[in-house]
């Protein structure tokens, strides 16, 4: 959890949007075509800081199914947390929600279903010679399951927030967007598809449950 933020994602997605969703009469605005690569790659990164996230919340959480060895039946546990950090350029991003984890010692498994929200407050990032600012708040869900160790079945997330976004040449824009991750072990692939802006995207890239 220490390492990356729910909330860096969201302000990572919005700075993107600003550069690289945009036509070439206004600077903020989507254009009608599908998001470009560079805010696919984005919203690519910031699902990755979100499970960095939760997997370093679940190893928090006193270990996974190894914990329970020792404990016949199912054990269920609750982690809320709460934190906060500056952004690179100014302002502040902070997380919070909270995790029920259930392991079943019998068989090996284990499953989390989390939520919660977050929020930026005059964050600000340096896109492009440009600084961004961020204002805004998110809410998000996930649901992992692991069969010793090793995820199993489809791991999935959602995000969904909107923001004011402010630039230093003096643009400006408020924006929503709604993206759905899959992460699919059996077939190695994570799937993130949604809408930025009003504008739809869709992007199946290579995943390594083990990385």
């Amino acid at each position: 959890m220490q390492r990356r933020w729910m909330i860096l994602g969201t302000a990572l997605l919005a700075a993107a949007c600003l550069t690289g969703c945009s036509d070439t009469s206004d600077p903020l605005s989507p254009g009608p075509e599908a998001l470009s690569a560079s805010v696919v790659e984005v919203a690519l990164e910031a699902d990755r800081m979100v499970d960095d996230v939760l997997t370093m919340e679940m190893n928090a959480m006193d270990g996974g199914v190894a914990a329970a060895a020792e404990v016949p039946g199912v054990i269920v546990d609750e982690r809320s947390f709460s934190r906060s950090r500056p952004c690179p350029a100014g302002g502040t991003f902070e997380v919070e929600g909270s995790m029920v984890r259930t392991i079943n010692q019998e068989t090996r498994t284990m499953e989390l279903e989390g939520a919660g929200g977050s929020a930026a407050t005059e964050c600000a990032f340096i896109r492009q010679d440009l600084t961004v600012t961020i204002n805004g708040s998110s809410e998000w869900d996930v649901f992992r399951r692991r069969v010793d160790g090793v995820p199993d079945g489809l791991q999935t997330a959602h995000h969904a927030g909107s923001w004011s976004v402010a630039r230093s040449d003096g643009a400006e824009r408020s924006c929503s967007y709604s993206i759905t991750v899959v992460r699919d072990p059996d077939a190695g692939t994570r799937t993130v598809e949604g809408t930025m802006c009003d504008t739809s995207f869709r992007r199946v890239v290579s995943w390594n449950p083990g990385s």
